[in-house]
């Protein structure tokens, strides 16, 4: 299916679009294949508005205030292109790299840790990335297919909290 003019704008929830959660700042050409690719998946259309519904909208309303995303779903080339894990859930459009002006990234993981701002039976990981200056949380939808994965690395489908400086190790958090 061909973009036409509007997609973009599709309401994933009352305050998240398509058009944020594929959108990058790597090249126009990668950016018209993501958002082609994420049209034309109906389990990754379906996975973003899962995301944008039960975990971002949720952290919008707590904070009062725009989540910025960073990074949202990403396509194959995209992946690549940012050096992306191969395994990584932005590909599924499980996943997204939020901040939000004026909180820091250690506020919004530990009042997400905490329960209060969404319900953690939806989220699958919550990583707090400091890396070259940049900070920001990684969080993402536990969908039927990542509960296995939980469950074949940490012996469990529950909420796994992670903190990284390199992007590369993680250290759990309990």
């Amino acid at each position: 299916m061909k973009l036409k003019q509007g997609d973009m704008r599709m309401r994933l929830s009352a305050n998240f679009t398509l058009d944020e959660l594929t959108n990058t700042n790597k090249s126009e050409e990668l950016r018209a294949i993501n958002r082609e690719t994420a049209l034309n998946g109906q389990e990754t259309l379906k996975n973003l508005t899962a995301l944008a519904q039960k975990i971002l909208q949720p952290i919008r309303d707590f904070y009062k205030q725009p989540v910025v995303i960073s990074s949202g779903y990403r396509c194959k080339a995209l992946n690549v292109a940012v050096g992306g894990s191969q395994t990584s859930q932005h590909s599924y459009g499980e996943a997204a790299d939020i901040q939000i002006d004026g909180v820091s990234a250690d506020d919004i993981f530990e009042d997400i840790r905490s329960g209060d701002v969404v319900d953690l039976s939806y989220v699958g990981q919550v990583i707090l990335e400091k890396i070259g200056g940049k900070e920001w949380v990684h969080i993402s939808l536990k969908t039927e297919r990542y509960k296995a994965i939980l469950i074949e690395k940490y012996g469990s489908s529950e909420t796994v909290f992670l903190t990284t400086t390199t992007g590369k190790t993680y250290e759990r958090v309990i």
